[in-house]
């Protein structure tokens, strides 16, 4: 227990509680201020039970013929039926009080929201059309040097070459440099942008943790924090 920046007591929960110190105190405080969280809430009509007193109420003006064979019916399944109500209530109160809610999972396929939030976390996504443009002409440079050996070299034995040696390998050499500067350029900008997208996100979740009210640490376990 904690008290202006001093520890004033130490040990176990229920032993401190039984100590009925400063951290007896603490605790009733927030078990107080959970339960006046639920009074609304819980004492508030059930929006289910009004909708079948309504109908009842209906039906019981439009067929008053019917009314004493109702009221045996509702004397029959009345106490069933409250206990049935009782229950789903306590069920609903029981699950406002829980303090560490159950961690909710998206099930099925990554929607495209998710991708485009991320590629427009890094420079707006500014870097993504240079990114493909580097890679489309990488792949260009790649075919063309294939294709200047397959067009400049000799076919069959008998053919003759249609370029000489040296402008061949210049060429060739061109077209593989060219190739090799701009998947040099691609690695450097998928790099940049994946850095800066992950330094974003990242300083984006700790200002929000570090800015986030105490009741969602008591609510939040810290290992569900840390693996985020």
């Amino acid at each position: 227990v904690l008290k202006e920046g001093q520890i004033i007591q130490a040990g176990k929960y229920e032993d401190l509680l039984q100590a009925g110190t400063d951290f007896d105190v603490l605790v009733s405080a927030h078990n107080e201020a959970i339960e006046s969280l639920d009074i609304p809430e819980s004492t508030g009509p059930d929006p289910d039970e009004t909708t079948q007193d309504q109908e009842q109420d209906q039906d019981s003006q439009s067929m008053p013929s019917n009314l004493d064979s109702l009221q045996n019916q509702t004397s029959e399944n009345g106490p069933s039926e409250k206990k049935a109500i009782k229950e789903k209530k306590k069920a609903k109160r029981l699950r406002k009080k829980q303090l560490v809610q159950e961690e909710e999972r998206e099930r099925g396929r990554v929607s495209l929201k998710v991708y485009l939030s991320y590629m427009a976390a890094a420079y707006k996504g500014a870097l993504i059309p240079l990114i493909i443009l580097a890679q489309t002409a990488f792949q260009v440079l790649q075919i063309a040097g294939n294709w200047w050996m397959a067009w400049a070299n000799p076919q069959t034995v008998g053919d003759k070459p249609r370029t000489s040696s040296t402008v061949l390998l210049i060429v060739y050499m061109s077209l593989a440099f060219g190739s090799s500067l701009f998947v040099f350029l691609r690695a450097v900008l998928v790099a940049t942008f994946g850095l800066a997208a992950a330094q974003k996100l990242f300083l984006k979740m700790l200002i929000s943790i570090f800015r986030a009210p105490m009741s969602f640490f008591d609510s939040t376990p810290a290992g569900r924090i840390l693996n985020r």
